[in-house]
């Protein structure tokens, strides 16, 4: 199975630049003009849409709205260290991200840091170290 995560941008270019500030592959044959698709992991993608791409997209009337505080949702993306975290949310915020959670130990051998992309969607960096996790229930 594979998944792919759409979400509306108000500036493609802008978002171009975030993913490419983490290292996220471009998927050239899926991406135009009105389209940037990016490789998140093997079987994940991300489809960045402007705003009149996505709302070709919805059904029944609905419409694409920029986050307004309320949080439906936010990608995670599971970095290989602690140390990884930090630069994560660094990478982020030089491609034009917000922090919006600091790196932390938010549970004992779980790091997470998150950030705002340039549309304000969340995206959160997090490391679990191996030599804890299996002595924790997931919370």
């Amino acid at each position: 199975m594979s998944v792919s995560i759409h979400l509306p941008v108000a500036n493609l270019a802008a978002t171009d630049q975030f993913c490419a500030s983490l290292g996220l592959t471009k998927v050239l044959s899926a991406s135009g003009p009105a389209v940037s698709t990016y490789t998140l992991s093997q079987d994940t993608r991300v489809v960045a849409h402007t705003m009149e791409s996505f709302s070709r997209t919805l059904r029944e009337g609905d419409q694409p709205d920029r986050p307004s505080g309320a949080r439906q949702m936010f990608v995670t993306v599971e970095v290989d260290s602690a140390t990884a975290v930090g630069a994560f949310v660094a990478a982020a915020v030089a491609g034009g991200g917000q922090v919006y959670r600091f790196p932390l130990e938010e549970s004992r051998g779980r790091f997470t840091g998150a950030v705002r992309d340039p549309d304000g969607h969340v995206w959160e960096a997090g490391y679990t170290d191996p030599s804890v996790a299996a002595d924790q229930p997931w919370t």
